[in-house]
């Protein structure tokens, strides 16, 4: 039973910061960015081809996926969406272009590296897990964990405390306001889609070195997110948390009564009733049309 319990609790800590990271940009551009999924597996395949051919130290190695994954985040942005938001497309055509753009990516993704899962720490020794009440955690997953943690109090302490957190709420509530105030609403945007890729670069990073990596890995990390983020709503930092705790343990009863089959089937049912008594998540604020 504590296995279980340990398992659900550490998938709340990258749940967490998938819906987190998902949550900012969506507040800030408007529509379902789906191209998200794709950022959580450029940073894994740099962080292993970069360690296979550079030798480098984890750490380091691990910066540079990282720094790939912003890369790639913000140029998606320039290349695809904000040429879309100057032009006055609708969030649906938005939408659909950043679900056509996931579809080619993971096809470039599979062409490269192949279907099969690649392997993140093929070089390093295997180590025990720890033993903590019972229940077996490996370094790496502890370290997801921790990661969650730290990513959570960031984010808090960004968007309310700084300067351009100011800025990034401000245009993910009020656009309209914001840019007659003198916000420069591409550049905050920016900004926002750099730290929500820094994250999602990172979390991939770790749960592929738990799993291994695969083209789809990114749909497989993004869809708990989605869920979470709308659950508990997207207009405070602590929303989607909050919305990740029911995702995780959701997903802990499917597994534990049911089998890994239903954990998807349990989250979509309590989303679905969120939705019918609370459609705009449990934390949620009320948010207009958006038109910048």
């Amino acid at each position: 039973m504590t296995q279980p319990i340990v398992d659900a609790i550490i998938s709340w800590g990258w749940i967490s910061v998938v819906a987190l990271s998902f949550a900012m940009i969506f507040r800030s551009v408007g529509f379902l960015v789906f191209t998200h999924a794709t950022v959580m597996v450029v940073g894994p395949y740099l962080f292993a081809l970069v360690g296979k051919h550079l030798h480098m130290a984890i750490p380091l190695v691990a910066m540079i996926g990282v720094a790939g994954a912003v890369a790639y985040g913000c140029g998606l942005d320039l290349l695809l969406s904000r040429p879309l938001r100057l032009q006055g497309a609708s969030p649906l055509a938005m939408f659909l272009a950043s679900l056509g753009a996931v579809v080619l990516f993971e096809n470039i993704f599979s062409l490269a590296f192949g279907d099969a899962p690649f392997c993140l720490s093929s070089g390093s020794k295997v180590r025990e897990g720890l033993q903590i009440a019972g229940a077996h955690i490996t370094p790496v997953r502890l370290g997801t964990l921790i990661f969650g943690l730290i990513a959570m109090c960031f984010v808090a302490v960004l968007l309310s405390g700084t300067r351009i957190g100011r800025k990034i709420r401000a245009v993910a509530n009020e656009p309209n306001l914001a840019l007659s105030c003198g916000v420069d609403i591409d550049r905050t945007i920016f900004v926002t889609i750099a730290v929500g890729s820094a994250l999602a670069g990172a979390v991939g990073i770790l749960v592929a070195l738990d799993v291994d990596v695969t083209p789809a890995l990114g749909m497989r990390l993004l869809l708990p997110g989605v869920l979470a983020a709308i659950i508990g709503g997207t207009g405070s930092w602590y929303g989607p948390p909050i919305g990740a705790l029911v995702v995780s343990m959701s997903r802990f009863v499917a597994l534990w009564y049911f089998s890994s089959l239903w954990q998807d089937t349990f989250a979509f049912v309590i989303l679905l009733i969120v939705i019918l008594v609370r459609p705009i998540g449990l934390c949620g604020r009320q948010m207009g049309l958006r038109r910048v």
